[in-house]
This record gives C-alpha cells, structure tokens and sequence, in this order.
C-alpha cells in the first residue's frame, strides 16, 4: 500500500513539472491534430489540475491550412475540480497577443469544422458528454477578422 501512495504521490509531482505538462499537453494536441485533420499546436504549458490552464502560442488552423486561432497567451480558470464533472462553469478565459480569423467563400465557415466534431445530435452521445458555462472572456492586443466572400449561390 505504501508504494502505490508513493507511486501516486510520484506521478503527481511529474505531472505538476511543467516541462511535463507541455510534453503531455503536446502529445494531446498531436492526437486532436490528427483527429480534425489540421494542425493544433502549443508551445507552453502550464496546468493547476484543480482549477487553472495557461497557454503559450497556442494556435488551431482551419481545413485550408489558414490561422482560425493563435493567441502568445491565453489561459481559462474553471470551477474546482472541473475535471470530475459533467457540467462546469469556466470563470474567466482571457487571451492576448492574438487573432480570430473566420472566413468563407461558400455556405460553410472556416470553423465549422471544430462545430462538427464538438457537437453532436445524437442523443447517446451526449448524454456522457460534458457541458460548461463561460463567465467571462477577455482579449488584450487581440484581432478578430470575419471575411464573408458567399454571394449566397449553391
């Protein structure tokens, strides 16, 4: 027994170095990459497990290869715990030194993509999934760019 605890008491020390977090974290963005067929990267990390994620270069592009999303820092602080629950409250998101590009030139944005794969109408998915509220967002030195070229054919 007093090795498992040991053991236990270990791995959390591991995964508190933040070199750790960012490999950890790396390696989640390559699996999300692969699964949205697009590139998803950050280049730091530093995760409080209980409440708090803070991100550098953290970037998410669309299906053409184009930026969607890069933010030099962004970070999300959440309810205590919020990884025990299936609903959650993210108090505060605030991101900096970035930009939100979303564009189209057909009926489909460029991030309908991330809709697609995050929402689900079938009832069985969604009965495990999670859910969360955001409190508050807040952008510093932060760009948001909407291109709408669809003249609206088919």
């Amino acid at each position: 027994m007093i090795v498992l605890i040991i053991l236990c008491l270990s791995l959390y020390g591991l995964i508190q170095l933040p070199k750790v977090q960012t490999w950890l974290v790396g390696k989640a963005a390559h699996s999300l990459s692969k699964k949205l067929g697009t590139e998803v990267s950050i280049g730091h990390v530093n995760l409080s497990f209980f409440h708090s994620l803070q991100f550098e270069k953290l970037l998410i592009r669309d299906k053409t290869g184009d930026t969607l999303l890069y933010a030099g820092k962004a970070s999300a602080d959440a309810t205590n715990w919020f990884f025990l629950k299936d609903h959650f409250t993210i108090k505060d998101v605030r991101m900096e030194n970035g930009v939100l590009k979303m564009k189209r030139n057909s009926k489909i944005w460029n991030y309908q993509f991330l809709l697609d794969e995050f929402t689900s109408d079938n009832p069985k998915k969604t009965k495990s999934s999670v859910s969360f509220d955001i409190n508050r967002v807040r952008l510093k030195h932060f760009r948001i760019s909407t291109v709408d070229d669809w003249i609206g054919e088919v």
